[in-house]
């Protein structure tokens, strides 16, 4: 069973997503999740009455989410330009 078909995109819609994602508003909003997301890993608490397993669990999640973001925003970054010598 595949819960998630592997779809291609088609050039098309690969567009529309750049075009989405190279917006400011867009590209704001999601650096503003990531840096929520990664406060909330560097702070690193348990909440009360919440087991060291469902910590991991959690601080898991949050990594994964932010995973997810650095991968949208990286698909615009601009590329680091290799040192002149």
């Amino acid at each position: 069973m595949n819960l998630f078909p592997n779809k291609e995109l088609s050039e098309t819609e690969m567009t529309i997503v750049h075009t989405a994602l190279t917006e400011h508003a867009v590209q704001k909003y999601l650096n503003y999740l990531a840096n929520d997301i990664g406060r909330d890993i560097v702070l690193g608490q348990r909440s009360k009455g919440q087991s060291a397993e469902e910590y991991l669990c959690a601080e898991a999640e949050l990594k994964g989410q932010l995973s997810t973001l650095d991968t949208l925003l990286s698909m615009v970054r601009p590329e680091t330009a290799a040192p002149s010598k």
